[in-house]
């Protein structure tokens, strides 16, 4: 499992991640001049080798604080895709007991962690970390479960769970994967059919999964990658670009 210091930092990192890739991504609209964006990019590097995370920051990461804005043509959506990591965000401030709770996956908007953070001149390392604690290892072990479902459920969005002995989503689930996710169904919202030809299925934004507009899809599917992502890389040895 991870240390209190690698998830700190990863945490850290992501939100910079992010507000690094808000500068390209505005590059275009003109809400503030190449200049500013670029200024602005250079402090958050430099806060970032000031301070300690460029070690923990992956060769992609780090090429990208150090590409001055305006300088290559990002892909479409490839920006996005990177900043969507910070949906892993919630995952790690919740496992640091920074949170209460994982915020629900309905939420749409990127969060602004800079506060809980302490983004800041002062930001002192182990000072912050110190604030941190970890939650238990079985409560992280349930929600990594819970986060497997989701991921899983939204990479087979098509799935009818079929009549006969899996006639039903956990039944399908339990067959497939085991009884270890029992627990973590009862943590999922989940609608029963009443009609036989129909099956049960998980239910988000007031829907089933099934019948989710494409942009909760596309939304979810990037979401629940990355948190479960985020839980893998917490209760694994591995790097987080190598998972």
């Amino acid at each position: 499992m991870k240390t209190r210091n690698e998830i700190y930092a990863r945490t850290v990192i992501l939100q910079c991640l992010t507000d690094r890739c808000c500068l390209d991504m505005d590059w275009e609209e003109d809400t503030l001049e190449l200049e500013e964006r670029e200024e602005q990019r250079q402090l958050i590097f430099n806060w970032l080798n000031n301070k300690g995370y460029v070690q923990y920051t992956t060769a992609q990461e780090r090429e990208l604080f150090c590409l001055p804005i305006g300088k290559k043509s990002f892909k479409k959506n490839e920006l996005i895709e990177i900043d969507v990591q910070s949906k892993a965000m919630d995952v790690l401030l919740w496992v640091l007991c920074k949170t209460n709770d994982i915020l629900p996956l309905e939420e749409v908007a990127i969060s602004d962690n800079h506060s809980i953070l302490n983004i800041s001149k002062d930001h002192n390392f182990d000072k912050e970390v110190s604030k941190c604690e970890l939650k238990p290892q079985s409560e992280i072990a349930i929600q990594a479960d819970i986060a497997f479902l989701w991921n899983w459920r939204m990479n087979e969005i098509e799935l009818r769970a079929t009549k006969g002995a899996n006639h039903n989503i956990s039944e399908l689930i339990i067959h497939e994967f085991g009884d270890r996710y029992k627990n973590a169904l009862e943590h999922i919202e989940i609608y029963t059919s009443k009609n036989p030809r129909s099956s049960d299925d998980f239910v988000i934004f007031n829907l089933v999964v099934r019948e989710l507009y494409k942009w909760q899809k596309d939304l979810l599917k990037y979401s629940t990658y990355w948190r479960y992502h985020a839980f893998r890389w917490i209760l694994d040895d591995a790097e987080w670009d190598k998972i």
